[in-house]
């Protein structure tokens, strides 16, 4: 579409096809206005990798004793962004990289290459970790709730 001949100060974007996500890419967006949205949260019940979608500014409900890993978006500072929760009493959450060259950052340190922080497990559903991917094979620790502590090399 021509953002330069739009009319009525209104540009519509639709989908016949049902499409619930538009990406711009490497697109730059500035605005003096407002844009909003809804944050997108998930659940995890069982181990797996998050989605990119998920690492884009979600939460991540961990209902499970499991262990979650951030994908391989971290290779510049992209920004990436994601909330891990504990949702229900008593559950150990294990965070790990997927990519094993990525380091996880917590309290400021470095823990080092393929290393995981672990929640305290206690039963406190307020239990939470915020990581953002602030330079390249760098998920940085913003904010938390809980006693985390690392749990030593990835298994």
């Amino acid at each position: 579409f021509d953002l330069d001949t739009a009319t009525d100060n209104e540009i519509a974007i639709s989908s016949p096809g049902g499409a619930t996500d538009l990406n711009f890419g490497s697109l730059h967006m500035i605005t003096t206005g407002t844009i909003s949205g809804m944050v997108a949260v998930t659940e995890a019940t069982e181990e797996r990798v998050l989605t990119t979608k998920e690492v884009s500014g979600g939460v991540v409900e961990v209902s499970a004793a499991v262990e979650v890993r951030v994908p391989d978006v971290c290779d510049t500072a992209s920004g990436a962004s994601v909330m891990i929760t504990q949702k229900d009493d008593s559950e150990t959450i294990e965070i790990a990289v997927t990519d094993t060259s990525d380091h996880l950052w917590l309290d400021g340190t470095d823990l080092g290459a393929n290393y995981e922080i672990d929640s305290p497990g206690d039963a406190e559903q307020s239990n939470f970790i915020v990581l953002v991917c602030t330079e390249a094979n760098n998920w940085k620790s913003f904010g938390r709730s809980g006693t985390w502590v690392t749990g030593g090399a990835a298994n």
